[in-house]
């Protein structure tokens, strides 16, 4: 390697960690992070609570909405994130930005939905209900969310 290249690589390197861009975006990252973490955090402490009732709704509900709320997090952070890099380069993301999280949002609104129609239609049939009416009403109203959402995404693209 050059020895030039060797000797710029410490002013470029503190030149990079110090643009206010790529710090604003570290420090979003980071919170997302940390925001993930403490809901993860929470929703265990809210599950050993939830564990000791014996209704259906609030075990379907909050095991339903774990996965999809965290990837919802993720989602709106690294959006975030690309519009601060996108408001600083002309690369064409805030073009993209928008759309995907509208559509990221509806996907995951509609897997929280029909997740939690799965759970309520398990906790349903462990409760005694019929099991070909629980899986047929359960199938139905999943095939309406996932038609529902759909055409909510074409809409927008």
């Amino acid at each position: 390697m050059d020895e030039n290249m060797l000797a710029r690589v410490p002013d470029n390197l503190v030149a990079w960690v110090t643009d206010p861009v790529v710090l604003t975006v570290f420090a979003i990252v980071l919170g997302t992070m940390v925001l993930n973490f403490v809901l993860k955090r929470i929703l265990y402490r809210i599950d050993k609570r939830v564990a000791q009732t014996s209704t259906v709704w609030d075990d379907a509900l909050l095991h339903a909405i774990q996965q999809p709320l965290s990837l919802l997090i993720w989602v709106l952070g690294m959006t975030w994130a690309a519009d601060v890099i996108s408001a600083r380069a002309d690369t064409g993301l805030s073009d993209i930005v928008e759309p995907f999280r509208y559509v990221a949002v509806v996907v995951l609104i509609a897997l929280f939905l029909t997740r939690f129609v799965k759970e309520l239609e398990n906790g349903f049939i462990h409760n005694g209900a019929d099991v070909t009416t629980a899986n047929a009403i359960g199938k139905l109203i999943r095939i309406s969310i996932v038609i529902t959402a759909a055409l909510s995404v074409l809409q927008t693209l």
